[in-house]
């Protein structure tokens, strides 16, 4: 019972005022940004963190698109609330159906779970493991350089068809 107050590194104060019991919160420092090189000059990209899951019983990722500047700094927050396993994988623009043909492909190696069920092939540029029910997992990476849509997509066995989005990239 009563306040807590806590200064803000860039001004201001974070204040927290009432009756809390039996709770618990995490603060979290702030993201800091990052100054990248993107083309002739540089531009100030602020990072991005992306929440993404799994609808239960859908097979279907809670979004189709999402947006992130060319060589940006993009953490996803990817959340298996599910009944069975599933993985993330972004690749290459245009890249949907050779990288699902090369998951359906993998049926046939017996160490395919051990690998994920991610292909092994150049067109995929990030990837999270297979989570299990109620798992999450987070990765950090830096956006293309190149604008374009780079598809994102389960690979677990008959899921590429329909668990896919766009991560749009652009200038």
């Amino acid at each position: 019972i009563g306040n807590y107050e806590e200064p803000i590194p860039r001004g201001g104060v974070f204040a927290l005022r009432g009756d809390m019991q039996n709770s618990s919160i995490e603060l979290k420092a702030p993201l800091k940004s990052e100054t990248k090189v993107v083309s002739a000059g540089s531009t100030n990209l602020n990072p991005i963190v992306i929440n993404i899951k799994v609808i239960p019983d859908m097979m279907q990722f809670d979004k189709k698109l999402i947006n992130v500047k060319a060589g940006q700094k993009v953490t996803i927050d990817f959340e298996n609330p599910d009944g069975m396993q599933h993985n993330f994988l972004i690749i290459k623009p245009k890249s949907l159906e050779k990288v699902g043909a090369a998951a359906d492909a993998m049926l046939r190696d017996p160490k395919a779970a051990d690998k994920n069920y991610i292909p092994s092939i150049p067109e995929v540029l990030q990837s999270i493991k297979l989570l299990n029910p109620e798992e999450s997992f987070q990765l950090t990476f830096t956006a293309p350089t190149e604008p374009g849509d780079y598809p994102f997509v389960c690979t677990f066995p008959g899921h590429w068809r329909g668990m896919n989005g766009i991560m749009r990239v652009t200038k």
